[in-house]
């Protein structure tokens, strides 16, 4: 897609790294000059060559493609102008993200189809990707066809729950909730008094130093009515949808549910904060 004739950018975010590409505008020959110049060693990545790679092979089709006018500067210059168009529809997709997409502390989202429904194609899968990505923590991001058929089905009145990239996806009367899929969901970790970790990428979770030892970081998963009132009494009633539950993280003591966020005493030991907003 157009994101991908934009090829590498000079300067990309992934979460708290930002990665900097200073030499992409600067031709191979002249950098393999500079640091012959300078006596500077430099490692060539040898499966640039290889043919099992479309890389490779495209590489050694370079003079062909230069013959029929596919020369590494047009390429270049496609890239760019590409570029320039991907970032246009990002800026509309995030407009469209911050007026119908509403992130709910309990790490889910809720989207208003009739806003959704006002933008073109293209905008819409931007955001259903941006969105399933963040709920679902994988990369890389869902298949493109997958989003496709996924945005075809919010057209219509009703969707079923399904399932798509570690999510669950339901609509009706006008609002979509795309949900962590608790089957999807396996960061079990311990965390001992005083940590802090990311879990499942939707929560920074901190330990208290007083907190009990031997205590690890799991799904809440779905548990009885009474288990939950007596560990985490009024979660049920502020947080009604046991689905959207069941994916917090909890701390558990081997088999034994010890806290929930936000409820409860043992809540007192964990501090929980939500990334994906």
């Amino acid at each position: 897609g157009i994101d991908g004739l934009a090829a590498m950018r000079p300067v990309s975010d992934h979460s708290a790294i930002t990665l900097l590409r200073p030499f992409l505008g600067v031709p191979k020959a002249r950098l393999i000059a500079t640091c012959a110049a300078a006596n500077q060693p430099y490692v060539v990545d040898p499966s640039n060559t290889k043919t099992a790679y479309a890389r490779g092979r495209l590489r050694a089709a370079a003079d062909v493609l230069a013959a029929e006018g596919l020369t590494a500067e047009r390429l270049a210059d496609l890239a760019a102008r590409a570029a320039l168009a991907s970032d246009a529809l990002d800026c509309y997709a995030n407009r469209l993200l911050a007026q119908a997409v509403f992130w709910q502390p309990a790490g889910y989202a809720e989207m208003n189809l009739p806003r959704f429904a006002q933008e073109p194609a293209e905008i819409r899968l931007r955001v259903l990707r941006l969105v399933l990505t963040q709920i679902g923590g994988a990369q890389p991001p869902p298949r493109h066809q997958a989003v496709q058929e996924l945005d075809a089905a919010l057209q219509q009145p009703y969707l079923a729950q399904r399932t798509l990239h570690g999510c669950a996806i339901r609509a009706y009367d006008g609002v979509c909730r795309i949900i962590r899929e608790l089957a999807a969901l396996t960061d079990n970790a311990p965390l001992t008094p005083g940590a802090t970790r990311v879990w499942d990428n939707r929560f920074q979770v901190t330990l208290a130093p007083d907190a009990p030892e031997g205590l690890t970081l799991a799904p809440l998963g779905i548990q009885s009515h009474d288990v939950l009132d007596a560990v985490a009494p009024g979660l049920r009633q502020a947080l009604p949808l046991g689905q959207v539950r069941a994916t917090l993280p909890a701390l558990w003591q081997g088999e034994t549910l010890r806290a929930a966020p936000f409820y409860g005493n043992g809540a007192a030991w964990m501090t929980c904060r939500l990334l994906i907003a």
